[in-house]
């Protein structure tokens, strides 16, 4: 004979199968929800990344677009070679008189700084800087794996030479200097490599 089931009971059974189905169902909401928040979270660090990489583009077009002339300077205001772009730039403060300053661009590991100068007050102070340590260093963009530089002039594009220990736009041809005044690199093509993705920005002010 069959056991008669107690008014509003469960067998064992069925209680092992809800639960089993309750735990299933908990595990495919959990999952889901760990999916969810995995992909909040890469999106503000693609937000939070995207936007240094806009702030890098800005602060170089800034820097670029306030280069001193070489004839100023007495040497070329742009170079770079080997993951490194230096700039020497017109400082102006609402509050200081124009002065100088050095900025450089380069690779620190896997991140991207920008160094500074204090500013400086003669073109003597800022040869010399060039030669220095920078004081100042900002990491503008973590996980970089490249930076490379092209320079515009008359001659077209010029890139890094094989000897990157001689800065690209040192390797102009004798005299180019007087014939491409006001300056010797008139253009930038900046690319970073973020995150194994490529960015490139082209900065051609009026010099």
């Amino acid at each position: 004979m069959r056991r008669a089931r107690s008014p509003g009971g469960f067998t064992l059974v069925e209680m092992v199968i809800a639960i089993t189905i309750l735990a299933i169902i908990a595990l495919i909401s959990w999952r889901a929800l760990d999916g969810i928040i995995r992909g909040q979270h890469a999106l503000a660090d693609n937000l939070q990344e995207t936007r240094a990489i806009d702030q890098l583009f800005e602060q170089l077009d800034t820097d670029f677009g306030e280069t001193v002339r070489d004839d100023d300077l007495g040497e070329p205001a742009v170079a770079f070679g080997g993951g490194d772009l230096r700039i020497v730039r017109w400082l102006r403060e609402a509050t200081q008189p124009t002065r100088w300053q050095v900025v450089r661009y380069r690779l620190e590991g896997d991140a991207l700084v920008r160094e500074t100068s204090a500013p400086l007050n003669a073109r003597g102070a800022a040869r010399d800087a060039i030669k220095e340590v920078l004081p100042e260093r900002l990491v503008l963009v973590e996980h970089t794996s490249a930076l490379q530089v092209r320079g515009w002039s008359r001659q077209g594009w010029l890139a890094s030479p094989p000897d990157a220990s001689q800065p690209a736009s040192l390797a102009a041809v004798p005299g180019m200097l007087r014939r491409m005044s006001p300056n010797t690199v008139t253009g930038l093509e900046v690319t970073i490599t973020v995150s194994n993705a490529s960015y490139t920005k082209v900065m051609l002010p009026d010099l």
